[in-house]
This record gives C-alpha cells, structure tokens and sequence, in this order.
C-alpha cells in the first residue's frame, strides 16, 4: 500500500486525499539527532530527521550500497526525488 504525507496531500492532491501520516507531527515527537522511517509515495523519501532543530527527509540514493542523501524537507518540491 502507498502512504502520501499530509503536506504532500496539501501541496498537491487535488482529489482530497487527507495524508496516511504526517511529517511534522513525526519531526516534533523526534528527539534531536533522530531518524524515523518511513516512506512517502508522494515525495519519493524513505525517512524523515530532527538534525540541529531541522527536518530533513532521506532519498534513497544507490539501492545497491545503501547510501542516502538527506534534505530540508523545507526545501523539497515534486521534482526532488528525480533530481536525485
């Protein structure tokens, strides 16, 4: 099953879709220096993070090796995901 994030739903569902979770009620209840993971369909990331008071969303970078590469989630938008 797909998850959506409620601020994806916001930013860009116009079918009133409602959100299965979301992203900062997970960001406040994290303590600083946490991840939590999950994954947002909408937005294409695999775990949201509380690094220096910020939130942070994770790409899955090489499925092969693991590797992520973590953004503002301020700063994401539809396109994110591909650029990556």
């Amino acid at each position: 099953m797909a998850d959506f994030s409620k601020e994806w739903c916001q930013r860009y569902d116009e079918g009133g879709m409602t959100g299965d979770f979301s992203v900062m009620d997970i960001f406040k209840d994290l303590n600083e220096g946490n991840y939590y993971p999950i994954i947002c369909e909408g937005f294409g990331f695999v775990a949201i993070a509380k690094e220096e008071g910020i939130c942070k969303v994770a790409y899955t970078k090489n499925m092969e090796t693991g590797s992520v590469v973590w953004k503002n989630f301020a700063d994401i938008d539809e396109d994110t995901y591909t650029s990556i």
